[in-house]
């Protein structure tokens, strides 16, 4: 019943509802129910640029690291997905203490899953570089 449910054209009114959410997902028992919630959040977040700057700036990206640090009750499909909405967030708004939060996650916990920990890292550099990269061009302007 809960698989017909399919995101379409939705903007984001309440992002409370959507950090208890993730907050919550570590919580819930059935890993299919974690995983078709993560999908329907994952859709819904990633859907357009309001979404995803409304998300960047109501505080998604700690939530989503949050529930990563749980990772020992979340099955891989679900830390696939985290790790993407984690990912395509961070393009556009990457904070450095939660890039440093993600750092210290990867590097210290042996128990997350590793085949997304690759593409993570490479999203991290682009992001530290395009963070140089803008930090010289307002130098540069001054």
């Amino acid at each position: 019943m809960y698989q017909d449910w399919r995101p379409q054209s939705h903007t984001i009114h309440n992002t409370q509802a959507i950090l208890m959410l993730l907050l919550w997902l570590p919580d819930i028992h059935s890993h299919d129910i974690q995983n078709w919630l993560m999908q329907c959040l994952l859709k819904l977040c990633c859907q357009d640029n309001h979404n995803r700057m409304l998300c960047c700036s109501e505080g998604v990206i700690s939530a989503i690291l949050t529930a990563i640090s749980h990772h020992a009750q979340l099955n891989g499909k679900v830390m696939s997905k985290c790790k993407t909405l984690f990912i395509s967030l961070t393009k556009l708004d990457p904070k450095d203490h939660e890039t440093l939060s993600l750092h210290v996650l990867v590097l210290n916990s042996r128990q997350i899953v590793h085949s997304c920990s690759l593409r993570l890292r490479c999203s991290l550099d682009v992001s530290e570089l395009a963070k140089d990269t803008m930090r010289k061009e307002s130098q540069e302007e001054v």
